[in-house]
């Protein structure tokens, strides 16, 4: 959750600059900020005005014109100060006095938070005093009024920031709760730019492989309580008949014996088929990848089954030898082997390996295909053939069906390489199986 985070910090301190420079700007022009006393034009005309004007009493009449005039703009709010002049000798008994006599500024901060400079006029017994009113002594109304539309401006632009958060969390709430309800979640769709979307795309994996793990096991109940049911069926047949049979008829007793050790090795070749799959489902996907050579492992398993199948034509090309690959090498020969295996069992005399570098993709990618000259597979089941326990029907040899887990664990070891396998029309009529997964 990094991502939020850094996105509500950076929009909160945004959002702080954004508003503190645009309220600064509209004070600024509503309640002018409060200048030097001392820089101001005026004071600099005051003493002109002594300098040059010989009568005191005239000059300081016409700079108490001036005063009542400036005074008048700060009344109406167009100036932050108000002016006044005061006799040096009014400060006779203060700590002042000695400053001020000596030409010196003054600041005093008053009860009121405002400030009142003073300053000495040249060549005069006269010392000019400015209250310069800040902006929340001046007008306390609106300076508190900005305060508040600062604070609200905040809260609001983290309102809408934390809503939409707040709202996708809840969706996620809710459905973990129908995940429970009805074991069957459906997936959520929360935007890209939503601050939960990493959030919402584990949780949309995560029901995703509950669901496969429910129908898996569902698959499974069904699939043992069906292939248990047979054997187990010839196993009471075969009691019955040994119960039935004579005493002396010894080869009618080894032939039902046989029978029964048949069925129970068929038992035990079907629990162990189960443990392995369900060791596959266990699988938590952190792969070993290791480079190796692809074409140096698909041979060997080739003369495996050439010397398993010498009645078969295998048909080895590939466009790169050697072909140096990652991939996790343990998982990789499982779903290679149960590919050969699939198609030795539906084969009618050609299997055909291919292995090549698809560089059309964005990604490079790995390919192996394995053809074979069979019945095929029709359009219609090309996607359930991959799916647990499915054991097609049409017109293969059912002794040889197994009991349809191959080609799951295939799909199972694709998907842990972040690829995925596929079925259509080999070029000799039967079916041709595809490996794909990207080069690392």
């Amino acid at each position: 959750m990094n991502r939020p985070f850094t996105y509500l910090y950076i929009l909160i301190v945004a959002s702080v600059i954004f508003l503190g420079l645009l309220i600064n700007m509209l004070w600024r022009w509503y309640i002018p900020d409060p200048v030097d006393t001392f820089e101001f034009p005026f004071f600099s005309a005051v003493e002109q005005i002594y300098k040059t004007e010989t009568d005191n009493e005239l000059a300081k009449g016409n700079i108490t014109a001036l005063i009542a005039q400036l005074n008048a703009d700060y009344a109406s709010g167009k100036i932050a100060h108000s002016f006044e002049l005061v006799a040096v000798d009014d400060f006779a008994n203060s700590k002042i006095y000695k400053s001020l006599a000596g030409g010196e500024p003054v600041y005093l901060e008053m009860d009121d938070g405002s400030v009142t400079s003073y300053k000495r006029i040249a060549q005069s017994l006269y010392v000019l005093a400015v209250k310069t009113d800040f902006p929340e002594t001046r007008n306390p109304v609106a300076y508190r009024l900005s305060i508040v539309f600062f604070y609200v401006a905040i809260a609001l632009v983290v309102y809408f920031w934390v809503w939409p958060l707040s709202r996708d969390l809840q969706r996620l709430q809710l459905q973990a709760h129908n995940i429970g309800k009805d074991g069957a979640p459906k997936k959520i769709d929360i935007g890209k730019r939503s601050a939960v979307y990493p959030l919402a795309r584990a949780f949309n994996k995560m029901s995703k492989r509950i669901k496969e793990l429910v129908s898996s096991y569902k698959d499974m109940t069904y699939a043992v309580s069906h292939e248990l049911r047979t054997p187990l069926a010839r196993m009471k047949f075969a009691l019955e008949m040994l119960q039935e049979s004579k005493k002396d008829d010894q080869e009618q007793f080894v032939s039902q014996v046989g029978d029964i050790k048949k069925d129970v090795a068929d038992m035990d070749n079907l629990i162990n088929q189960l443990l392995n799959y369900a060791g596959f489902e266990k699988e938590s996907g952190d792969l070993d990848m290791q480079e190796g050579d692809l074409v140096e492992m698909v041979a060997a398993h080739i003369d495996l089954f050439e010397s398993q199948c010498p009645e078969i034509q295998f048909s080895f090309n590939a466009e790169v030898s050697p072909c140096n690959v990652f991939c996790e090498w343990n998982l990789m020969e499982r779903a290679v082997h149960n590919l050969l295996q699939n198609a030795t069992r539906y084969a009618r005399k050609n299997i055909v390996v291919h292995i090549h570098i698809e560089k059309t993709c964005p990604k490079q990618q790995v390919c192996i295909q394995v053809e074979d000259d069979g019945v095929g597979i029709p359009e219609t089941e090309r996607k359930r053939v991959f799916s647990a326990f499915v054991r097609l029907r049409n017109g293969t040899n059912v002794e040889k069906s197994g009991f349809g887990l191959g080609l799951s664990i295939v799909q199972r070891v694709m998907q842990w390489h972040e690829g995925r396998a596929s079925v259509d029309v080999s070029a000799m009529g039967g079916a041709r199986f595809t490996l794909r997964w990207p080069v690392k």
